[in-house]
């Protein structure tokens, strides 16, 4: 319990995660359910929002969609499941808009990875924003 928010996940350690890793875990768990974590603040809120892969799971390529609600630098990066980082998708500014990103489930060499879950990481000043695909060769 942090101040005025609780959190509850049932079945799942979270104490060996960072705090923010931790409250990225939540905010993806709760948004896979239906749910949300909401942040306020006084600065200009940011609003991201990644849709779900398709196809997922994929074989040779997933698409996903990206939507900003202003323009701001971006790092868009494939992590697995022990936290590696796989691929750097984008970094730089992108403007306000929708977005259509893709991933060929290479790595940054340009090899194919192997079969499992990945992690989706959009990352800006202000928010993290995280998305689950499987892939299988």
């Amino acid at each position: 319990v942090t101040g005025t928010n609780k959190y509850v996940v049932l079945g799942f350690p979270l104490y060996y995660m960072e705090t923010e890793d931790a409250k990225t875990y939540l905010q993806k768990a709760l948004m896979d359910i239906g749910a949300g974590v909401y942040e306020t603040s006084k600065e200009k809120i940011s609003r991201i929002e990644i849709g779900k892969p398709y196809p997922e799971p994929f074989s040779t390529k997933t698409h996903f969609f990206i939507s900003l609600s202003h323009s701001i630098p971006v790092d868009i990066s494939v992590f697995d499941v022990s936290g590696r980082n796989i691929k750097k998708i984008h970094s730089g500014r992108m403007d306000k808009g929708r977005y259509s990103i893709s991933w060929n489930g290479r790595d940054d060499r340009g090899k194919t990875v192997a079969s499992s879950v990945y992690f989706i990481l959009i990352d800006t000043e202000k928010k993290r924003t995280v998305r689950k695909v499987v892939f299988i060769r």
